[in-house]
């Protein structure tokens, strides 16, 4: 059996550990020895010795009692047909004290976590038992003994308030030495070569079965099955189906192999076994429970020539999906004349994952006369209004060729729990439609609103506030500027500052997509000033000695106060780099201090150092002039000054050509910046030579008084020639240049301070001022607070970031600072930074930081409403857009269809959605829709949908243009895949995407002028069902939507 499967059962879930469940019922067999030893830590088994125990267990959250029915049964394999109980002893009938079989057999046991547990425990062989004796043989007298052989078990209970629990299970029983018949007993396998063994599957998986039999017989005419039977614990019935003549198909009853189709029943006269196969998708009696649970199987009855057994049977474990996603459809007028209606839009509730669809009408009217000839449903979409966990819809719908309506249909149960639409008006629309409809929370408050995309090019949202049932809904204007009509919408955050944005599509190669401005739904730009503040906060050094961030948002004086602490500063220390000039001047830049035109210059000797390579300056001879060039490298000093800085070098007069009268000086300079030295602020110098001389080293020299501070400085060392009336050129040489560095160690009072700001918005022309009211306590010490920012923080840590200096908090009363930051902050997360200035080690006195108020004000002038956006070379009626995070960067992206055949997709970023260079994918006719999804699990990001004429085709996502994985999804009844020549008859008008059947990858459904088609993808978008028909209302499906409509949370793309 499926050893410790089925929907859970850990001690993390609740429920009582190691039983099988399904739903809110579940069951196990035990070991005597194990039971009473562990109870819910026992291991389960399903084979015992015939000196041993029997423990059966059940739990239910329902079943409070046994008072109607307590049943055990133990069917006697060996009975023939129909099986009978087996029970000890001459008498076979089955009473309240009857062992096993028994109708009274369980007793309540304890009350765990909610749940009622039941026990029931029989022996098998007990010699030394008056009551039980020895019943199982190897070759017993049977009846009224039995064989070592597997055993079907059935438990029926019933509560007095007709809560019940059933299911069928087998055990297997065997002599001291595991002696057993090995038959009759089904098995169950994953492939058609009944070489994977398993009791596991998805509820749309293939189950092969075998029946193994003491013989076969060679005529499969002979070979009659009953009943197959699957059922869940709560008394559902998921099959119950008989071969038909007890060996022909019977659908989900279907042969090993080829279609379902003749004969089911094969034989394997070798092995002993009768073979078939149940397709789990074709089992279309009461649904599979969701998510993985545990079901019996049972053969009723199997009858050959010379053999006869009944209810054979084991435990599968079927993993149906959490969900399915079910269909709404507006639709023309398509007359039904089973409920003598004029339908305009439908809810296909999926039943089965594949081709079980059970229709409802949405928008309909009488054939009474009253109904408007003209009238059908534009758009159509799904949206949990009212946030109860089920789908409602919203529909707009042409009602004559003067007036519109936005219609919301809510989603209810009648008595009966049948699904039913609550009709009511949002809004009544005079001369204008709405064209095309998406679903979203545009003002961040989590509840989606409705976004309307008009025939005169004005684009609307209703806000959803509680308006929308009282025939009045609250509508907000987003753009009135712009006159061409609007075919599609999509909603997303393209500039990722964290609120949905909106893009439409429309006539004239219309492109526009609108920025939320303030994150609430403002989309006009008629100008905002904002202010953002912390979120968040971390001290790294310091403490806060009293309330938090949440006292910077007002100013007024209630501050609050970082205060240092003592720090004890580590010795650090540091040194250049590459003194010795053995292979090149590698981290050294040469430049030029006095050189009027081109006559000083650096390069590498290699020879002639000492030892080896060295750096050379030459200064060419200008008469009555000063040549001077110089070599620099940087170095950093961090820690606590004072600081011990030591320089040592060599250095050389290679060649002297300042003659008559001249001098060259060699100098070393430790500067705070990279350019040109200044006299006299040398840290050494050879003074004034006037020949070439040998090498002679320097030092170490102390050059302390240089750095004073931690930061960032530069040892320099120059050659500078005075020239006369007449010489040639100087150089001068250095080699084994060296500075070392270390800091004090020691106590010091220090602070590092760091605050989160509010994600700013990204509205193009905005300018954002960091403000901060703040001051610190007198000292001593002169010391001062840095405020820097960064944008660049990784994983919410604030030291990764790197941070640019905005001001210095240096006064003892509340000062105003501000600063402007560059725009390149927009729609991202702001870091704040605040750093103490003196950390000399013995300075500790703590300082406090009080800071009343801080915020990024973000200022953003009236202007445009909008972006337009235009597709390269094509300005043809834009059909189909969507919109997705297609390669997960945290922007949304979109693509759109033209009426060229033209796909383009246009990636988010901070600043919005950015044109192409051109076209992603050309079709050969225009796109009538175009859906990004996960088709495949071997490609990059998200794939694409895309439908035009009668063709579906899925392309790759990524990259600049899009490769063909599936040319053309196959029409019903094809057999040539993707190469098929069209996906559907007539002309697709909707097209629509996501996990239909719940198995991972998404699916396609389709709107055409008659039907719509389902395709169910079989493997990365390369395989795919044929079309199947959801439904036929025989007039044009203009919009559909997917989504699960009894659990919201699961929707289409």
């Amino acid at each position: 059996g499926p050893i410790g499967a089925g929907g859970g059962g850990s001690n993390s879930t609740g429920r009582p550990a190691n039983l099988r469940w399904n739903g809110r019922q579940g069951y196990n067999i035990f070991n005597a020895s194990q039971w009473d030893q562990f109870r819910y830590s026992a291991t389960e088994t399903r084979t015992f010795k015939g000196s041993e125990q029997i423990v059966v267990v059940v739990a239910s959250l329902d079943l409070e009692n046994t008072f109607d029915t307590d049943k055990f049964t133990l069917y006697d394999p060996f009975s023939g047909f129909p099986a009978q109980p087996a029970v000890y002893g001459t008498n076979k009938a089955v009473t309240k004290v009857s062992t096993p079989s028994s109708t009274q057999a369980f007793s309540f046991l304890e009350f765990v976590n909610g749940y009622y547990i039941y026990v029931y425990r029989f022996k098998l062989n007990a010699p030394t038992d008056p009551a039980v004796g020895t019943n199982y043989y190897k070759a017993p007298l049977h009846p009224p003994q039995y064989f070592f052989a597997k055993y079907t078990l059935d438990i029926l209970l019933f509560s007095s308030s007709a809560i019940r629990f059933n299911t069928t299970d087998s055990v297997t029983i065997t002599d001291e030495d595991a002696f057993v018949r090995d038959f009759p007993q089904v098995q169950t396998f994953k492939d058609s070569g009944f070489t994977q063994a398993a009791t596991t599957f998805k509820s749309t998986d293939v189950a092969y079965v075998q029946m193994k039999m003491f013989t076969t017989d060679a005529t499969v005419a002979n070979v009659i099955f009953g009943n197959i039977i699957i059922k869940d614990y709560a008394g559902g019935t998921q099959l119950m189906r008989a071969p038909v003549s007890g060996h022909d198909t019977n659908i989900p009853i279907c042969p090993v192999s080829g279609t379902c189709s003749g004969t089911a029943i094969s034989i394997n006269s070798l092995l002993r076994v009768y073979r078939f196969s149940i397709n789990f998708t074709r089992a279309n009696q009461d649904t599979w429970v969701e998510g993985t649970q545990n079901y019996a199987l049972t053969l009723s009855s199997v009858r050959d020539t010379d053999e006869s057994y009944a209810n054979i049977a084991t435990q599968l474990v079927i993993v149906a999906p959490l969900y399915k996603l079910d269909v709404v459809a507006g639709t023309d007028a398509a007359t039904n004349n089973a409920w003598g209606t004029k339908d305009y839009s439908y809810y296909y509730e999926n039943l089965n994952g594949l081709d079980r669809w059970r229709t409802s009408r949405i928008e309909y009217c009488g054939l009474s006369g009253s109904c408007k000839s003209s009238y059908h449903t534009i758009s159509i979409v799904y949206v949990d209004f009212d946030r109860d966990g089920d789908l409602d819809t919203v529909s707009s719908i042409f009602v004559d060729n003067n007036n519109g309506q936005i219609v919301l249909h809510r989603r209810d149960l009648d008595t009966q729990g049948n699904v039913v639409f609550t009709r009511f008006v949002m809004d009544n629309l005079v001369g204008i439609y709405c064209n095309a409809l998406a679903v979203g929370d545009v003002t961040g408050d989590g509840a989606p609103e409705v976004v309307c995309g008009a025939s005169n090019g004005n684009v609307w949202y209703y806000k959803n506030d509680g308006s929308w049932q009282g025939g009045s809904a609250t509508k907000v204007i987003v753009d009135q500027s712009r006159s061409q009509a609007i075919t599609s919408i999509a909603i997303g955050d393209f500039n990722g500052d964290g609120a949905n944005d909106i893009a439409v599509a429309g006539a004239s190669g219309r492109l526009t997509w609108y920025p939320n401005l303030d994150k609430l739904g403002k989309f006009q730009n008629v100008g905002i000033t904002d202010n953002w503040f912390a979120e968040g906060e971390q001290t790294v050094k310091g403490n806060v000695t009293s309330g938090s961030y949440l006292n910077t948002f007002v100013a007024d004086g209630g501050y609050e106060p970082v205060r240092e602490y003592t720090y004890t500063e580590p010795v650090q220390s540091g040194a250049t780099t590459n003194g010795a000039f053995n292979a090149d001047v590698g981290g050294w830049t040469f430049a030029k201090w006095v050189d009027p035109a081109t006559y000083a210059s650096g390069s590498w000797a290699g020879s002639g150092g000492n030892p080896g390579g060295y750096a050379s300056v030459s200064t060419n001879f200008l008469a009555n002039n000063a040549i001077a060039g110089y070599y620099y490298q940087p170095f950093t000093v961090s820690g606590s000054p004072p600081f011990t800085v030591q320089l040592s070098l060599d250095w050389k007069v290679v060649v002297f050509g300042a003659t008559g009268g001249g001098n060259v000086v060699l100098y070393a300079f430790v500067d705070t910046t990279s350019g040109p030295p200044v006299l006299p602020t040398q840290a050494w110098s050879s003074t004034a030579q006037t020949g070439t001389t040998n090498w002679a080293s320097v030092g170490p020299i102390d050059v302390s008084s240089k750095v004073t501070s931690p930061g960032t400085y530069y040892l320099k060392v120059a050659v500078r020639t005075v020239n006369a009336g007449s010489g040639s050129t100087t150089t001068g040489g250095f080699d084994n240049v060296a500075l070392t560095w270390s800091s004090t160690g020691g106590p010091s009072s220090e602070l590092e301070q760091y605050w989160r700001i509010t994600q700013v918005p990204s509205r193009p022309g905005t300018t954002f001022t960091y403000s901060l009211l703040a001051r610190h306590t007198a000292n001593t010490e002169g010391d001062n607070f840095v405020f820097a920012y960064a944008t660049n923080v990784v994983a919410n840590d604030p030291t990764t970031g790197t941070y640019t200096t905005m001001f210095w908090v240096n006064a003892t009363t509340d000062t105003t600072y501000s600063f402007i930051l560059p725009s390149s902050v927009a729609g991202k997360q702001v870091w704040i930074r605040a750093l103490d200035l003196d950390h000399t080690v013995g300075n500790t006195n703590l300082d406090t930081l009080f800071v009343d108020q801080m915020y990024i004000q973000a200022s953003t002038p009236s202007g445009t409403t909008g972006v337009s956006l235009t597709n390269p070379g094509d300005t043809s009626q834009v059909n189909a857009i969507d919109a997705d995070d297609r390669n997960a960067d945290g922007y949304w992206d979109i693509v759109v269809g033209t009426a060229n055949g033209n796909v383009f997709k246009y990636l988010g970023g901070s600043g919005g959605l950015q044109t192409p260079s051109g076209a992603f994918y050309t079709a050969i006719s225009a796109i009538v829709g175009v859906k990004m999804g996960n088709f495949s699990s071997t490609q990059s990001g998200l794939e694409i949908a895309i439908a035009f004429g009668t063709t579906v085709r899925i392309l790759t996502g990524f990259g600049t243009t899009g490769t063909v994985i599936c040319n053309t999804l196959p029409a019903a009844g094809s057999t040539l895949g993707c190469s098929s020549t069209s996906s559907t008859g007539t002309p697709i008008n909707a097209l629509g995407a996501g996990d239909v059947n719940g198995d991972g990858p998404d699916d396609i459904v389709v709107g055409t002028a008659l039907t719509v088609w389902y395709w169910s993808n079989q493997k990365d978008a390369t395989s795919w069902t044929t079309a199947i028909t959801v439904d036929s209302p025989g007039a044009n499906v203009y919009s559909i939507d997917l989504g699960d409509a009894s659990k919201s949370q699961y929707v289409g793309r």
